[in-house]
């Protein structure tokens, strides 16, 4: 966790611990900026900003040294590209004034006060940046206007409840942070004259009279002077409570969890004088309402005349809209006159003269008859209107702020002190309904749980949470799971319209024409976000129908286009869908023909210059590309199924194993379960279970877990010769080379990689250069490096024939390895930096991995052993994230002997060991050989020479060794003599 503290001064804390030393002041500055800011700076933005006196060159050098700096303490926290600065998302970064706004936002005065302990960044300066310093004052002043308006609405609430000593100590609070606030003086001796506190009341106007003189030479205005007199004389003061704003907001019963961010944002656009016309829009139970009382209140000292909410449940008419929002005013019309068109007219006469914010609740049934709405912002400019509503109300001075759920932990497994809000409004709630609630491990997974499945839902969480009385949370999670209907609430202890979400979803849904039915149920076969083409083909929905529902808030659109359902919204569709039958498998059916197409029109693709943004669609579309995929493998004819899958493949090799692993092994257990319902006697020898099976473990293979994908190929050898499928045989035989190369037995593997290639060759299968890449591997490791760069060479010519950045990248980097083996290590180095650079341009984890290891390896060679450790924990940085077991023990061997260079015997220790307990676990004979190498080593370094050429000759003359691990050692023992 991050944690930046610039109120008063600024401090810096990493994982609870405070970072010293950072080195160079404008790097400080610049952390702040880019944590203050968020979002994407450009770098040429940065540079002009820190580096105005310079030339373009030399802030720009200037730069890279910052951000070098802030790359090595704080790499967790920002992404930093050739062309900007990015602060990542889902990292937990605290910054005081951001906490301090959302106090400010929520009225929490008190906890804002405590927090600001001085100016922002007071006492901090940066020479020759005066951008950085007017951007620092304009926060000065900005936090300042803000505690201010926060203080004025706090005494305002504190006069309307009658608590006046509250208001009298936070007016006086105010005068501390602002001495020449005439308003907080004025309130300060009216309050101290409330409470009978006369001589204070009388000092106080004293004090600002002489303030006032001194500073500006003036005298206090006629209302302080009024004030003043009054006082003095003992005289009735109710006149003067007319400048505190009235409020009429019921009071809420339970405490706001979260929304830091929305408020502030819908503060921002309460207070644009563009903005007269605000609507909160979001699904029912989305906590629309809490949100607008809570923003209300902190807004109170801008509209004197005061804050009114009026809600609409019940009302159903125009005229009823009109009596509604008269009555809610506490308005009485002229009792003589009988139309309603009258009583219009004066109630906008009423508003025409004051400042006033109506915060109108539940409209979106109201939607057809906005037009008053419309009346009021014309007749009455100092009226603001804050409305709720499941959908927009369509008018041209409408501003819309849409409203989801509450943030949730990314990963359902997370049981840090770090709650998310959803899972904090949780435990909250169930604290209501079991007092002594106090959550496990185990619960805090269940609740994360349920949280996600609501996706945040307020409602959702708090009608989950009520039934926590009678049911444990994991049961809570499971009935959810089963049916959105259980989410009612067990007890009447709320407005009716919030007693149960389907409901809720019921009212949404009567509003809804059939045709509008009929579309929103097919919309429910979609697994995650879908763009308008995919809506139109599968589910009939056209462009302006698709507006309809986001305008409902029935649907979700993002930045990029694409349209999602809420989950729980998706459940109570897809009930809706279920009820009649006959359309499931239609629409099902279109649905998985249409992703199978998309999927496969792009295999090609994957292979050429426009991989890319190949890449990226399918990215966008995996969800359901996926959801197609296990359709297809129950309903569907093998001949249909194959191409598909090897896409997938295709599709897994050049984006990510992981999505490959998970899709692949859930497709063959899926397989397997449909096989045995079905009584199949003998459901090993299934045509698509068999192929399933054989691309899950080419995956595993290929991420080094050899013991399940040598069993699965072995498994499936014979019966995928006996049935023909010679695609999917050579990537057996590929399987049973890459397995044996792994374990050493290079001899075989070269045997099976030769067959792999021969076969995948004659049937041109998409991936058989894949097959020559790690025969030519296999080449190098029993020392044949002319060999394997010939082989190498044809697989580059074939990758660089199709456009393929991917191959070529593996390519360049094994021909690096050739040219290690071939003593050549400037010139290996230089295959690995060009292969790393393709990787990182198209993203590539288990090749930026591979390439950032064999430069270590290079760099090692050459005696660079700081580089060496560098590029080497990069790398094994890379594999940790995948799981990527062979390449994790590579890179622990070659950052050990990268300390044993620098003469740290202790830490490389450390990392041979750890890569022998690896090794000998996944049964990686070749990897144990390399970390007792590497033992060898560090016992020359202690002086134990005999040891070490005892265990040294071993691995020497084992014929599991790979050749470079031989010359490496021979290197490490020459430097010695």
């Amino acid at each position: 966790m991050l944690e930046i503290g610039t109120l008063g001064g600024l401090s810096i804390r990493l994982d609870g611990q405070f970072v010293e030393g950072i080195g160079l002041r404008k790097a400080e500055a610049l952390l702040v900026y880019l944590i203050a800011e968020g979002g994407e700076q450009k770098r040429e933005s940065l540079a002009n900003m820190f580096w105005s006196e310079s030339s373009q060159e030399q802030s720009a050098r200037s730069l890279r040294v910052a951000l070098s700096i802030l790359r090595k303490k704080f790499a967790d926290y920002l992404d930093i590209s050739r062309e900007s600065v990015t602060v990542r998302q889902n990292t937990t970064i605290a910054l005081d004034i951001n906490d301090l706004e959302t106090k400010c936002a929520f009225g929490q005065m008190d906890e804002a006060l405590a927090l600001y302990r001085g100016e922002f960044l007071q006492g901090f300066h940066v020479q020759d940046s005066p951008d950085f310093e007017d951007w620092v004052r304009f926060k000065q002043t900005h936090l300042l206007i803000n505690l201010t308006e926060g203080l004025h609405s706090a005494i305002s609430e504190a006069i309307e409840i009658g608590d006046y000593s509250k208001g009298c100590s936070l007016a006086n609070r105010l005068l501390f942070l602002d001495p020449l606030n005439e308003l907080a003086y004025r309130r300060s001796m009216l309050l101290y004259a409330l409470q009978g506190q006369r001589s204070n009341a009388l000092a106080q106007y004293e004090k600002y009279r002489s303030q006032l003189m001194e500073d500006l030479g003036s005298e206090p205005s006629r209302e302080m002077s009024d004030l003043y007199e009054k006082v003095l004389q003992g005289e009735d003061l109710t006149p003067f409570l007319r400048d505190i704003a009235p409020f009429h907001l019921p009071a809420p019963q339970t405490s706001l969890i979260g929304r830091e961010l929305e408020l502030r944002h819908i503060n921002a656009l309460i207070h644009d004088p563009a903005c007269r016309l605000l609507t909160l829009m979001g699904p029912g139970g989305s906590g629309k309402t809490r949100l607008a009382l809570r923003i209300a209140r902190a807004v109170l000292r801008f509209f004197p005349d005061g804050i009114w909410f009026i809600p609409f449940e019940g009302c159903f008419t125009e005229d009823h809209i009109i009596t509604t929002i008269s009555y809610g005013l506490q308005f009485e019309g002229d009792s003589i006159t009988s139309t309603q068109m009258d009583l219009k007219n004066q109630l906008l006469n009423y508003l025409r003269k004051r400042s006033i914010l109506l915060v109108m609740d539940g409209f979106e049934h109201l939607a057809d008859h906005v037009e008053i709405f419309s009346d009021i912002l014309e007749s009455a400019p100092r009226v603001k209107l804050l409305v709720t509503s499941r959908q927009r109300l369509g008018l041209e001075a409408e501003w819309t702020y849409s409203i989801q759920g509450l943030s949730t932990s990314n990963n359902a497994e997370q049981t840090g002190s770090e709650d998310s809000d959803a899972t904090r409004l949780f435990i909250e709630r169930a604290r209501q309904v079991k007092l002594d609630f106090t959550p496990s491990s185990q619960d805090r997974q269940n609740i994360a749980h349920i949280c996600q499945i609501v996706e945040g839902l307020p409602l959702g969480i708090e009608l989950a949470a009520s039934w926590l009385s009678s049911l444990s949370t994991f049961e809570i999670a499971a009935e959810i799971d089963k049916t959105v209907d259980f989410l009612s609430r067990p007890m009447g202890n709320a407005s009716e319209k919030h007693h149960s979400l389907y409901g809720v979803f019921e009212r949404s849904w009567s509003r809804l024409t059939v045709d509008q039915r009929e579309i929103y149920a097919k919309l429910s076969v979609f697994r995650g976000a879908f763009d308008r083409l995919a809506a139109e083909e599968i589910a009939g929905a056209n462009v302006q129908q698709l507006s309809q529902f986001v305008d409902m808030s029935l649907l979700k659109r993002d930045v990029s286009g694409y349209y999602s359902l809420h989950n729980l919204l998706k459940q109570f569709a897809k009930d809706k869908l279920h009820q009649k039958k006959a359309d499931v498998d239609h629409i099902h059916e279109k649905f998985s023909c249409y992703y199978a197409n998309f999927l496969t029109n792009r295999k090609a693709l994957l292979m050429s210059v426009a991989m890319l943004n190949a890449r990226q669609e399918i990215r966008q579309e995996f969800d359901n590309i996926r959801a197609a995929i296990y359709w297809a493998t129950i309903h569907w004819d093998v001949q249909i199924i194959r191409p598909l899958y090897h896409a997938l493949i295709i599709y897994c090799m050049v984006h990510n194993w992981q999505e490959g692993l998970d899709t692949f092994r859930d497709l063959s257990h899926q397989r397997m379960e449909f096989l045995i319902v079905r009584g199949v006697p003998d459901p090993a020898i299934d045509h698509i279970f068999l192929i399933a099976s054989i691309h899950y473990a080419f995956v595993l293979s290929n991420i080094g877990q050899i013991e399940e994908s040598e069993q699965i190929a072995r498994d499936c050898l014979e019966p995928l010769r006996k049935f023909g499928f010679k695609e999917e045989l050579s990537e057996c035989m590929q399987i049973l080379g890459l397995d044996a190369s792994f374990k050493g037995d290079y001899e075989s593997a070269k045997t099976y990689l030769e067959k792999a290639v021969l076969i995948g060759h004659e049937c041109d299968f998409e991936i058989w250069p894949i097959f020559l890449l790690w025969l030519g591997h296999t080449q190098f490791l029993l020392g044949e490096y002319e060999q394997g760069l010939l082989s190498i060479g044809k697989v580059y010519e074939v990758y660089d024939r199709m456009g393929s950045q991917w191959g070529k990248a593996f390519a360049l980097s094994k021909i690096g390895m050739a040219y290690d083996g071939l003593k050549k290590h400037h010139k290996a180095i230089a295959y690995h930096q060009e292969s790393l650079e393709i990787f990182e341009k198209i993203g590539n984890q288990a090749g930026i991995g591979y390439a950032l290891s064999r430069m270590s390896l290079s760099a090692w060679f050459l005696g660079d052993y700081i580089q060496a450790a560098q590029l080497g924990l990069r790398g094994l940085e890379a594999f940790n994230d995948l799981g990527h077991s062979w390449g994790i023990g590579v890179s622990w061997c070659r950052v050990g002997f990268s300390f044993l260079g620098l003469g740290d015997t202790d830490t490389a220790r450390r990392y041979f060991k750890d890569a022998l307990l690896q090794s000998t676990r996944n049964q990686m004979m070749p990897l144990r050989l390399y970390a007792l190498l590497g033992l060898a080593c560090v016992q020359t370094q202690l002086g134990n020479w005999a040891a070490a050429k005892r265990l040294v000759r071993y691995i020497q003359e084992h014929p599991e060794t790979p050749q470079s691990y031989i010359d490496q050692a021979a290197f490490w023992l020459s430097k010695l003599e």
